[in-house]
């Protein structure tokens, strides 16, 4: 399978995101601790509040939720069937990630509580440097369709050409032949 290493990644920010948007809806109560189904086992395992304000929290659960739902569409952009130039994708990746790492440096700078969610030390930092590596890293490797079609036009190309010399060839020699 293409892009593994940007699927992997772009996965696992979406993942990052649906959990701290619980988190944050939580804390917004806007969604129950004690409430059954996947959302009440999700947010009994999440961590205590982070101490924002309800407007706040809901406001960055939006964001958060909103940044998953283009991570996903993006995902699947990436493996469209179509066969068509992943480049845009790619550029919307970045672009999402980029806004993760603004959500951060904003929360970090401003002393939100906020900034708390992304952890301690480099490791954010360091996982989202990794995620940068992996779209890299798939951009470099993907075949170039492009180069395909122009070679396959090439070598078109150069078989009607010999053909066309073959059944020249031969008809210099059928014409010698009946001189002879």
């Amino acid at each position: 399978m293409q892009r593994m290493p940007s699927t992997l990644a772009l996965s696992a920010w979406a993942g990052f995101g649906a959990v701290s948007s619980a988190l944050l809806l939580r804390e917004a109560g806007l969604l129950a601790e004690g409430s059954g189904g996947a959302a009440g086992t999700i947010t009994a395992a999440l961590p205590l509040p982070l101490g924002l304000a309800t407007p706040d929290a809901a406001a960055f659960a939006a964001i958060l939720a909103a940044l998953v739902v283009g991570l996903g569409a993006t995902i699947a952009w990436l493996h469209a069937e179509s066969g068509g130039p992943a480049g845009p994708a790619e550029t919307v990746a970045a672009s999402l990630l980029t806004a993760i790492f603004g959500l951060y440096v904003a929360a970090s700078v401003s002393g939100s509580p906020l900034a708390s969610l992304f952890g301690d030390g480099p490791g954010f930092l360091f996982a989202l440097a990794l995620s940068f590596g992996a779209l890299l890293f798939d951009h470099l490797v993907a075949p170039d369709d492009t180069g395909d079609r122009e070679f396959e036009a090439a070598m078109r190309a150069i078989e009607a050409a010999r053909r066309d010399a073959l059944a020249r060839r031969e008809q210099r020699h059928s014409s010698e032949s009946d001189k002879g």
